[in-house]
């Protein structure tokens, strides 16, 4: 085509466009009344400025109907009429529309919304308090700008919006705040809120995802509905999707679903407050680590009060990277939340001195991990478990919903949750707890892989149906204590490099499956090897100062023979140590360096903690705690000495006190706890207020002699752990099993019901364990065939005696649980050996 071509062809191009765009754009028709109806596509001007001065309301009669401000750079149009209908409005152009109708609230509430692709929009100013314009959906294309509804003399007017949309900005116009409220559907804005707003409500039914990143409002942030945020901030100095202003409000206010917010970003961390703070007592409020996750909350977590003490809070999430939780957490004073993990994705809760949630921790889907477990009333990770019940929402706690466990683990919808203790690296605690026991309501794993022991008292089932749970992590200091069945039949399964201990009464009756690492099961008669003496009041001050001196001569623990036991034990070089990680022969203060005022008597042998045991009652252990005098008001005050027996050391039965000193730096209240492991202790005795005898020189508490050697009789306490001295642990299993490379060993007397052996796979190791008289073996993946089958399962530290109570016919054999009478099992220390029965026929 020749250039003349080109340019006739692009003249009559032009001419036919402009012939098409007045064919779009006809004369208004005439007003009614005041009232002009449309019916097609109308595009305004500000040259039509005269011609609208007298239009009270425009109706789009259908939902192809539109009407368009289209206005050149620096021009503006006021349209005074209410526009409503079917239809849509359309703001283009560089210049101002000042939409002015404010006689009511449903002004410019038009079907198929409002849209601005450039230039500003002004929406009314409302003349006395409390105004709304309400509008179905505005979307905002950049540049275009929205002005919300307002007034220079009311803070209460608000801009009403179904749907949001688009990515230009909002921002008020006003010198008072105004409010945006998100009203009836699901909003997706990538733009900017901007200007002076009193607050920005996200209503029921309503979900407002903000994925603009550079909002810069102070108002209130809260959501009755559903708020999704990409990025939340850091702090209230910087810009983000949530403006910049310090506190995400969610405030549930009936039906469900609401007062949830939704992570919407890649990851970050934060330290403003997350706020819990319902309107209708019946309402759980949500935290959802949305798809991605990685969001930190580092700042407050509060519950308020309003409409009643008891909440319930749910953390949830399908996110790939894990959400953590690592501020402080506060609640009504006599009220508690329900905490519940509910999605697949995982949530950390790190430790925090000022961790005060008192209710129940509920994981009933995915993954909860949490770095420190205390006992009841004790701040971790966790929180208090002191005002542990039911998920129950409303007014005043009520006794009669009390729950007996602090943990809930499984029950929901995406199978097997997990509850797994991380620990803290940077500092030597024991996570135990006695008092939070642990209820499983479907599949659930225990799971512990921190560098400090743990230990926990108590699981059961509240669930209707048998249910399972796995034992995992690579920790190898891990004690579980009294294992029953509840409500329903629990079988136990130890997965996982690490190892764990079953103690106390182990009454369920699934099976016990051992598939990797070590379980270790814990008999009644296992004998005590570490010992802990907590001196937790003394009669007086040292030197009349705040610092508390506690003078000793001995603490002597004596065998049935009346021979001490605990002589010359040796203090490690790192002199503070918790219990567990101690050596046999060794003792040791165990508290922080920290609560010591006076760490040069670390070094000093007339004053230090292997005077304990030296059996020179001239000599003095004397050491001074910062936090004043020991009392029983304040457990940080007490003084806690920790010891380790050698390897060799028999059973003990008794134990006393010496202190020198007079009447003063005597001890007047403490208690002597008993553990087979270091981590789970038994209290064996405890004396309480002025139980020390006031006479002077050298005492021992039990009988008041000045003999540190020979025979004595101490304070009777009991060897074995304090717990039902004639239970048989797994006397109720109606399996156990232990596969290839992983080891079930016993600690004490324990003597098993029964036995499956894998004839394909093989099987581990059994170390210690005596057998019943009569019981079960019972074989899985057993292929009939030859006359003998010779399986892999190794026995060590047990008697041939105990080999022959099953060799001896008096063990029946099944396979698959089904009993066959062809079938013998013989065992020795290295395998086991299936035969065939033969036939016995009989001639007369």
């Amino acid at each position: 085509m020749s250039t003349q071509l080109k340019k006739m062809f692009g003249v009559l191009s032009a001419a036919m466009c402009l012939t098409v765009a007045f064919a779009a754009t006809p004369e208004l028709p005439e007003a009614v009344n005041g009232v002009i109806t449309l019916t097609g596509e109308y595009t305004l001007t500000e040259a039509d400025a005269d011609a609208i001065t007298n239009v009270t309301q425009f109706t789009l009669s259908d939902a192809s109907t539109r009407i368009i401000f289209d206005l050149s750079d620096g021009a503006s149009l006021h349209v005074p009429g209410l526009v409503g209908g079917a239809g849509k409005i359309i703001k283009r152009g560089s210049g101002t529309l000042f939409l002015d109708n404010n006689t009511i609230k449903t002004a410019y509430k038009v079907t198929n919304g409002l849209l601005v692709e450039d230039g500003e929009l002004h929406l009314p100013e409302q003349l006395a308090n409390g105004k709304t314009s309400d509008h179905y959906a505005i979307e905002l294309n950049a540049p275009g700008v929205l002005f919300m509804t307002g007034s220079d003399s009311y803070g209460s007017c608000r801009t009403v919006v179904n749907l949001f949309s688009g990515d230009g900005m909002i921002t008020n116009a006003w010198a008072v705040g105004q409010t945006i409220q998100s009203d009836d559907g699901t909003s997706d804005f990538y733009g900017k809120i901007g200007g002076s707003l009193s607050a920005n409500y996200v209503y029921p039914s309503s979900t407002l995802n903000l994925r603009g990143t550079e909002s810069t409002f102070t108002g209130a942030f809260m959501s009755f509905g559903t708020i999704g945020l990409v990025k939340v901030g850091y702090d209230a100095s910087e810009p983000s999707s949530m403006g910049r202003n310090g506190t995400l409000s969610l405030i549930p206010n009936g039906g469900s679903n609401y007062g949830k917010f939704v992570y919407l970003g890649e990851g970050e961390t934060t330290v403003k407050t997350l706020a819990f703070n319902k309107w209708n007592k019946a309402n759980e409020m949500t935290a959802d680590g949305g798809v991605t996750g990685g969001l930190v909350w580092n700042g407050p977590i509060t519950v308020s009060q309003n409409n009643g003490v008891m909440n319930s809070l749910i953390f949830t999430g399908e996110h790939t990277n894990a959400c953590e939780v690592g501020g402080s957490w506060t609640e009504p004073a006599g009220g508690t939340a329900y905490v519940t993990k509910n999605g697949s994705g995982t949530w950390i809760f790190r430790h925090h001195t000022a961790r005060a949630m008192k209710g129940v921790v509920d994981v009933k889907e995915g993954m909860l991990q949490f770095e420190s477990l205390a006992e009841k009333g004790t701040v971790c990770s966790l929180g208090l478990s002191t005002l542990t019940c039911q998920n129950i929402l409303g007014d005043a706690y009520d006794d009669a919903y009390q729950v007996p466990y602090a943990f809930v683990l499984g029950g929901g919808t995406k199978g097997e949750a997990t509850l797994e203790c991380i620990g803290r690296a940077s500092v030597t605690n024991v996570d135990a707890a006695t008092e939070r026991p642990l209820v499983l309501a479907g599949a659930g794993r225990l799971k512990t892989s921190g560098l400090w022991p743990f230990s926990l008292k108590g699981v059961s089932s509240i669930a209707a149906s048998p249910c399972t749970i796995t034992l995992d992590g690579t920790n190898t200091l891990s004690t579980l204590s009294t294992v029953t069945n509840g409500t329903s039949m629990l079988s136990v399964v130890k997965e996982g490099t690490g190892t764990w201990t079953l103690r106390d009464v182990l009454d369920f009756s699934g099976a016990l499956a051992v598939k990797a690492g070590t379980l270790i099961i814990e008999a009644p008669d296992t004998p005590y090897s570490f010992f802990r003496l907590s001196i937790n009041y003394i009669n007086s001050n040292f030197n009349g100062s705040t610092d508390t001196c506690i003078g000793g001569s001995e603490f002597a623990l004596y065998d049935a023979d009346g021979i001490r036991r605990n002589v010359e034990l040796s203090v490690p070089a790192t002199t503070v140590a918790p219990a567990v990680m101690l050596l046999p022969g060794e003792a040791s203060i165990d508290e922080p360096l920290s609560k010591i005022s006076t760490p040069s008597w670390f070094t000093s042998p007339s004053l230090w903690l292997h005077n304990f045991f030296d059996e020179d009652g001239g000599s003095t252990f004397l050491t001074a705690v910062t936090s004043g005098a020991p009392s029983y008001a304040n457990t940080s005050s007490w003084v806690t000495v920790s010891m380790r027996l050698t390897a060799d050391s028999p059973s003990i039965t008794s134990y006393d006190v010496m202190c020198t000193g007079g009447t003063t730096r005597r001890i007047w209240g403490y208690e002597v706890r008993g553990s087979t492991d270091g981590v789970t202790w038994d209290l064996l005795d405890e004396k309480g207020t002025n139980y020390c005898k006031l006479v002077t020189g050298q005492v021992w508490y039990s009988d008041g002699s000045s003999t540190v050697t020979g025979v004595r009789n101490g304070f009777e306490i009991e060897s074995a752990p304090a717990y039902e001295a004639n239970a048989v642990q797994l006397a109720s299993v109606s399996g156990v099993s232990v596969a290839a490379t992983a080891t079930l060993k016993a600690k004490g007397t324990v003597t098993l019901p029964m036995l499956t052996l894998d004839c394909a796979n093989g099987n581990g190791t059994l170390d210690g364990f005596a057998f019943a008289d009569s019981g079960v073996i019972n074989l899985v993946n057993f292929t009939p065939g030859a006359d003998v089958h010779n399986v892999p399962i190794t026995f060590t530290n047990t008697d041939e005696a105990e080999f022959a109570k099953v060799n001896s016919r008096n063990w029946s054999v099944s396979v698959d649980g089904i009993v066959s009478h062809s079938l013998r099992v013989n065992i020795s220390a290295d395998h086991a050996t299936i035969s065939t029965v033969g036939t016995l026929i009989m001639l007369r």
